[in-house]
């Protein structure tokens, strides 16, 4: 499963992708072909009567759009933008991550810190407490 941060990248690639496509020319083949019986009791007459025919048609097309005012340019830069922006906002997700564990790791070595702290002055305050309690004794 993949975060939120690499699906919008894959989605913005994905546009550029498309608007590229705009820009580049196109090609189309289409192949149809008919196969029909003529009937032998209407008005076509033999040979073509109560026999077959085929029919095929092969088509080649080329288009390409002539950007003249830069409208596929446009927005394969505003894709290409996009990109970007996704990139960042992953890299800045990626930087806030890293920024949140160093704070969390220092933050528990300031609690260890804090700690061995507390245990030394408990370990001091149960020394003064044994030296009061002898000299309560003597």
């Amino acid at each position: 499963m993949r975060n939120n941060g690499c699906q919008r990248l894959h989605a913005a690639q994905a546009i550029v992708t498309q608007a590229r496509g705009a820009r580049a020319p196109q090609a189309t083949v289409n192949l149809q072909t008919t196969r029909e019986r003529y009937s032998a009791n209407e008005l076509i007459p033999p040979p073509y009567g109560g026999s077959y025919v085929t029919d095929s048609r092969l088509a080649l097309d080329f288009s390409y759009d002539l950007d003249f005012w830069g409208r596929n340019r446009k927005v394969l830069e505003s894709a290409e933008a996009g990109v970007k922006a996704a990139d960042a906002d992953r890299a800045a997700a990626r930087l806030a991550l890293a920024v949140a564990v160093a704070r969390a790791y220092i933050q528990l070595d300031l609690q260890y810190a804090l700690h061995e702290v507390s245990q030394d002055n408990l370990k001091q305050e149960n020394a003064l407490l044994e030296l009061t309690q002898q000299r309560v004794k003597a």
